[in-house]
């Protein structure tokens, strides 16, 4: 449960990249805290290490379904009268599957 909570973090921050600035003073503390959990039973893990990890697994759409594709970061958007999703079709997919043509109207 431990190692779920700092990948979360580690994934959020983008590995506490300064240049995302998304790090926050409270991400900082519950890191410290997870890992002296951590530390206390086997070696401190390293963050680069699970940001690579956690992001190589995020991109990993192999075993998708076309259907799993379109929802994976799709979009809503909402009209007065419809909403449509809009679905970000990573660049492999669109090899995959080029004579698709994909629809998804709400």
């Amino acid at each position: 449960m431990i190692n779920c909570r700092l990948g979360t973090i580690v994934l959020d921050t983008f590995n506490f990249s300064a240049a995302a600035q998304r790090t926050t003073g409270k991400d900082l503390k519950v890191v410290q805290e997870l890992e002296d959990a951590i530390s206390a039973s086997r070696p401190r893990p390293n963050n680069s290490e699970i940001f690579k990890a956690l992001t190589q697994a995020r991109a990993d759409v192999s075993q998708l379904t076309p259907d799993q594709l379109l929802r994976k970061d799709s979009k809503l958007v909402r009209l007065p009268e419809i909403v449509i999703s809009i679905p970000a079709v990573p660049i492999l997919s669109q090899v995959s599957f080029p004579t698709i043509i994909f629809l998804n109207v709400f």
